[in-house]
C-alpha cells in the first residue's frame, strides 16, 4: 500500500452565480487542492465538493482522528 504525506492544502468557498442549469445558481461549494508527497514525487489532487459532501468528509476525518487517539 502506497502512503502519502500531505505537503500543502488550499481551499476556497464559492457560490455559483450563473449557470445554464437554473437549479445550480446560488449553490455553495468547496474547492480543495492538496499537494501530496509519495516519497518519489509530488502529486496534486483537486476536489470540488458540495457543502454536504464537505461536511460528510469533515465528519469522517474527525472519526478517523478520534480512532487514532
Amino acid at each position: 500500500m502506497k502512503s502519502f504525506q500531505l505537503v500543502d492544502l488550499a481551499w476556497e468557498l464559492g457560490v455559483t452565480a450563473a449557470s445554464s442549469c437554473e437549479e445550480q445558481v446560488g449553490q455553495t461549494y468547496v474547492r480543495i487542492k492538496m499537494k501530496l508527497n509519495s516519497g518519489t514525487s509530488l502529486e496534486t489532487v483537486l476536489m470540488e465538493l458540495s457543502l454536504k459532501q464537505f461536511y460528510d468528509l469533515l465528519h469522517e476525518l474527525e472519526k478517523a482522528q478520534n480512532t487514532m487517539k
